[in-house]
């Protein structure tokens, strides 16, 4: 008897036992909670803050409640990709952010086998293929929205001021590259620089002033998009200005109030009923009221977080949170009619972005509501 005993022992030992259920699904996400890029970072976090809520709310993943596990990057590269390092040690499949072109560029190297990084910076080169992956429409598709917009306005003469960092080199290379192929009526009649943290570009916008331009393109964000307010406003320069979605926060807007030119513009979502198809007005909705339900209003934020999140959330409902990075990749690039908050993703037709210029909406600055309103349909045609 003491020998069957000993047997069934060793033999119930070696029997296989069944995965304890996970707690929760853990998702890494490296954005800028401090730094010059704080401001952007606030809305990412207080989006996914909210879109976690939501997700458990509807039954998290697989019956298994969602968790972002957010960590600050400072908004330093050499930060971030320390981050990353550690986050890789963990093998995820998945990591959300960082946030701007200068993290999203030093994080890159690093992820040539996976894991997949959602960067939430439109203005990177996701290149096709790779597992970075890019929100929203390129800056190109955005530029070409813009600059049609301008035309269609009948503003025929264009001047913009970058600054010359990373994300301001490659915006300005975009903006020349549309130029170069071609603008019908639209002419570039001056571009100025500033340095980053810069504490005046008046001497910048006395050339620019000198150019006689109808429209400014700023390509400047947090501060930096302050300061050239408030010297334009100094030397009494009253253009339209059209400026990055990175700068669409009520909170920084409001600080320049004072100095805001007549007519602001930027790309974003319309938060609108201009003809979307119905899913999208779905996903819109259930955006929205997420939102509501948390006592935020959406129209104040910069939201690019919000269809990032809800791809990758959708891909693990299906694959299952135990996917590997290349199955996860393969997955999200093979998607076509994802319905976002402003339009269907087609990944086969973009690859690593999904969006194309027919996604970009045209939004105005509302100073006295703090919100934004749709001037524009798809791809800049004025409304």
């Amino acid at each position: 008897m003491k020998v069957i005993i000993a047997l069934l022992v060793l033999l119930l030992a070696a029997a296989p036992r069944p995965a304890l259920a996970a707690s929760t699904v853990e998702i890494p996400v490296i954005i800028s909670l401090t730094g010059n890029a704080a401001f952007a970072g606030h809305d990412d976090g207080q989006i996914l803050s909210i879109f976690e809520s939501y997700v458990n709310a509807n039954g998290g993943i697989r019956g298994v409640p969602l968790h972002f596990n957010v960590l600050d990057d400072q908004s330093s590269p050499q930060v971030a990709v320390q981050l990353m390092n550690a986050v890789m040690a963990k093998k995820p499949a998945v990591v959300l952010g960082p946030a701007v072109v200068a993290t999203c560029n030093a994080v890159e190297p690093l992820i040539r086998n996976g894991p997949v990084v959602y960067c939430f910076s439109p203005s990177i080169d996701a290149a096709p293929g790779g597992f970075m992956f890019a929100t929203a429409t390129s800056s190109n598709s955005i530029m070409s929205a813009e600059l049609n917009f301008a035309r269609l306005k009948r503003y025929r003469r264009v001047a913009a001021i970058v600054t010359t960092d990373a994300a301001g080199q490659h915006n300005e290379s975009a903006f020349r590259q549309i130029f170069a192929s071609g603008m019908k009526d639209v002419q570039l009649v001056e571009v100025e620089h500033m340095q980053p943290a810069s504490p005046s570009v008046t001497a910048q916008l006395v050339k620019i002033q000198a150019a006689n331009p109808e429209v400014l393109f700023i390509y400047a964000t947090g501060g930096d998009f302050g300061t050239v307010l408030r010297d334009m406003n100094a030397l009494g320069i009253q253009l339209p200005v059209v400026t990055s979605g990175a700068n669409q926060n009520a909170t920084l807007l409001n600080q320049y109030r004072d100095v805001m030119p007549k007519m602001l513009l930027s790309s974003g979502i319309p938060f609108t009923d201009i003809g979307a198809p119905r899913d999208v007005t779905a996903a819109m909705a259930a955006f929205v009221g997420a939102f509501k339900r948390a006592h935020v209003d959406p129209k104040s934020l910069n939201v690019f977080a919000w269809d990032s999140a809800s791809i990758v959330i959708e891909a693990l409902r299906k694959l299952g949170p135990d996917v590997s990075a290349t199955a996860l990749h393969d997955y999200l690039n093979n998607q076509r009619g994802f319905a976002g908050i402003d339009a269907h993703f087609d990944f086969r037709a973009v690859p690593n972005r999904g969006l194309g210029t027919s996604a970009v909406f045209l939004l105005q600055w509302n100073p006295d509501r703090l919100d934004w309103t749709a001037v524009s349909s798809g791809g800049g045609k004025p409304l």
